[in-house]
């Protein structure tokens, strides 16, 4: 069978698809174009992780009654805000990832606080 797809993202799904992993391009053009092929060839992780990047405002503080982090998210293209308590367990340090946030306890052990699946 021919496949005729665009020869520019075909290395990074081969490398996706062998090994599980791969590189996204950080310009919204490369990442929309990636975000295609994985369609096309049915690669929903690599879809999921091709999505557009959003862009947010975290503001984050500490409940003085709860104790629990207090999360202000603001997005810009919504032009929306909005609140979330974060359980924090026995978590020392919270630390921004790449759409998400992960807490750090003081085990050492990592984990993603949010976004929460709803």
């Amino acid at each position: 069978a021919f496949i005729d797809r665009d020869p520019t993202w075909f290395p990074l799904v081969l490398q996706f698809v062998r090994t599980g992993v791969s590189w996204l391009p950080r310009e919204a053009e490369g990442r929309a174009a990636v975000f295609r092929e994985a369609q096309y060839y049915s690669l929903e992780v690599l879809r999921q992780a091709a999505q557009p990047i959003r862009e947010q405002v975290i503001v984050m503080g500490r409940s003085s009654s709860t104790k629990d982090f207090v999360c202000e998210i603001y997005d810009p293209a919504q032009q929306l805000w909005e609140r979330m308590e974060v359980y924090v367990g026995n978590l020392c340090f919270l630390i921004p990832g790449d759409g998400c946030i992960f807490g750090i306890s003081s085990r050492g052990s990592c984990l993603q606080v949010l976004p929460r699946n709803r």
